[in-house]
């Protein structure tokens, strides 16, 4: 049985999803953080949301929905 991709991906579109996931990890460590206000976790779940929406977009999902 050899390994074989369901789909390929573009280097600039690997790249993107890649940004997205970095990007993502250091939004979740910073809301994880003690010394993060209330305030400012809530604009990280919509930040997230965003990164979510990019990343269905590169994939392209269709049914992908921005929560503002």
């Amino acid at each position: 049985m050899t390994n074989k991709s369901l789909f390929t991906i573009d280097d600039s579109v690997t790249h993107s999803l890649q940004q997205i996931a970095r990007n993502h990890l250091k939004l979740t460590l910073e809301h994880s953080s003690a010394t993060t206000t209330t305030e400012r976790r809530k604009a990280i779940m919509s930040e997230v949301e965003v990164l979510k929406v990019q990343r269905d977009n590169l994939l392209g999902r269709k049914d992908s929905v921005a929560i503002s």
